[in-house]
């Protein structure tokens, strides 16, 4: 099972876009009320215009996307998402522990947001993530060494 990270290209705006509504809906529905497309698809077409975004590709198939931001004294990651038909495989695992390594060799540390219902919190708790700091829908989460 060979996972790649290859940089997304503007054709992929739309993959991306049904991704994130995908995976981002029952859960932004559950926790925080009505899906507002308007307002996500603005939300997501601010994100995307950052730049960053990568493709996660299982033996060249694309199956999700990725954004690290680098600052001076940490990384972000700012998008983790894994098509559902792809989930629980260990892929995310390995991507994370891949980043957790490259953030420990950089002498950084890396943080993330994480809304407080979504199911991957417990991939991040368990891979040593601590919470620091909270609001009414989201968890702030550190790994450092």
């Amino acid at each position: 099972m060979e996972v790649t990270l290859i940089p997304a290209e503007e054709s992929d705006k739309e993959y991306f876009a049904n991704l994130s509504e995908f995976v981002y809906r029952e859960l932004v529905e559950r926790q925080i009320g009505p899906w507002n497309s308007t307002r996500e698809r603005d939300k997501f077409d601010k994100k995307w215009g950052e730049q960053g975004y990568q493709k996660i590709l299982l033996s060249d198939e694309l199956i999700g996307g990725y954004w690290v931001q680098e600052f001076d004294s940490y990384f972000q990651l700012r998008e983790f998402q894994i098509h559902p038909d792809f989930q629980n495989l260990g892929i995310g695992t390995r991507l994370l522990s891949n980043l957790i390594e490259q953030c420990l060799s950089d002498g950084k540390e890396l943080r993330l947001r994480v809304l407080k219902l979504n199911p991957v919190l417990s991939l991040y708790k368990r891979l040593g993530f601590k919470v620091v700091g909270e609001n009414e829908y989201q968890y702030w989460m550190v790994y450092a060494s």
